[in-house]
């Protein structure tokens, strides 16, 4: 969470500074987005959320 929240800042903040801003903000949440950090919360929240959901049913 701390992640997209610092992307959410970056994101405000590079938007002020203009297009160039803008510009450095998007290449940051590529990166990000590309990450092994994401991939690996995104798969265990995945994991989790199919866990939950079988418990379910």
């Amino acid at each position: 969470m701390g992640i997209v929240a610092a992307f959410l800042v970056g994101y405000l903040l590079g938007t002020r500074q203009g297009h160039q801003g803008l510009k450095r903000a998007l290449a940051s949440l590529r990166v990000i987005a590309q990450s092994s950090a994401i991939r690996e919360v995104s798969g265990a929240a995945l994991t989790l959320a199919s866990q939950r959901l079988g418990q379910r049913s």
